[in-house]
């Protein structure tokens, strides 16, 4: 995005190490993150009086005291936004919420006296609440673009980074189910993606068709029309850009997914397309569609079934 001439800024949570370095490597002209060194013990405040970093240094604590993060990403994006609003630009704001702690919003009466730092997960009764904000922060920003002429251009991209938490419980297909947060199945790993972009999408599409994160790169590139550089290899990614505009197009066929799971120490690795999951090392074999839990691997398979499952295996061998 850089490299083709936008203005970039990312605000939210960076966890990916390396501070005002990596921030700048990756193409971000400015920012403002909270953890920018990945290091889970010294992240710092989240939410209220957070640990911000900014210009290569943290924010003064005058300056975030009595403050809510997710405002000052907010805020900070539309005026950004509003700067830039001449020209391209490119934001990434990968927010806070709704992580644990769970905890009353500035829109909840209990949050003048809550205490920010606690090492608990909080009380998930905030869960709905936090959801609640980061929609209402989602559509500052949207009416924003609107009232500044900039909605029906700007493509908007939302997406989940993973499932939902343990301890927070929801409805599903007339169920009430615990979410299953670093756990392989659907459930802890089929997020929502909704794009909107009124002069290049036509509303109300439905796309059922797999889709996973190493896609956004080569999507966003085929959007503002740049080849993604020779430099980077191989990529594993493919452009979903084309289904977007509705247009025919390759689809995903397979996706590859590994998850270190802090709880048991492991790291699974599968396959998977919409209906069949094959795990390496064991070879467990599952309908997704019709055993959503997992819990009953398929034994007796069938001539399609199997030649699935060999395919599946070799291309997991081959991502060793």
């Amino acid at each position: 995005m850089k490299d083709a001439g936008y203005a970039t800024y990312v605000a939210g949570k960076w966890q990916f190490d390396g501070g005002d370095t990596a921030i700048h490597t990756f193409g971000f002209d400015r920012y403002i993150v909270w953890n920018p060194f990945k290091d889970e013990e010294k992240s710092g405040l989240i939410y209220k009086n957070a640990d911000l970093y900014s210009n290569g240094s943290y924010i003064s604590k005058s300056i975030t005291a009595n403050t809510y993060d997710n405002d000052m990403y907010t805020d900070s994006v539309l005026y950004f936004i509003k700067e830039n609003r001449q020209k391209k630009f490119f934001v990434y704001l990968p927010f806070t919420l709704c992580h644990a702690p769970y905890s009353p919003t500035p829109d909840d009466p209990e949050y003048e006296s809550w205490i920010s730092g606690r090492k608990d997960e909080g009380d998930p009764a905030f869960f709905p609440s936090m959801v609640k904000y980061t929609d209402k922060k989602i559509g500052q920003i949207t009416d924003s673009l609107k009232a500044w002429n900039l909605y029906d251009n700007t493509i908007v991209i939302f997406a989940g980074d993973n499932g939902t938490p343990h301890r927070i419980f929801y409805y599903y297909n007339g169920q009430y189910i615990e979410g299953s947060k670093d756990e392989t199945t659907e459930a802890g790993t089929r997020v929502p993606l909704i794009v909107t972009w009124p002069r290049g999408i036509t509303a109300g599409q439905v796309n059922d068709n797999l889709v996973d994160f190493s896609d956004f790169l080569p999507t966003l590139g085929e959007a503002i029309n740049v080849q993604v550089p020779a430099s980077y290899g191989t990529i594993d990614g493919l452009s979903f850009y084309k289904q977007l505009r509705g247009a025919d197009t390759k689809t995903r066929q397979w996706i590859y997914c590994q998850l270190e799971q802090k709880k048991t120490g492991q790291t699974p690795r599968w396959i998977q397309n919409k209906t069949y999951k094959l795990y390496d090392n064991g070879g467990k074999f599952v309908n997704i569609i019709a055993d959503p839990e997992e819990i009953n691997p398929l034994v007796n398979l069938t001539a399609a079934e199997q030649k699935l499952k060999t395919e599946f295996q070799s291309k997991l061998d081959s991502l060793h």
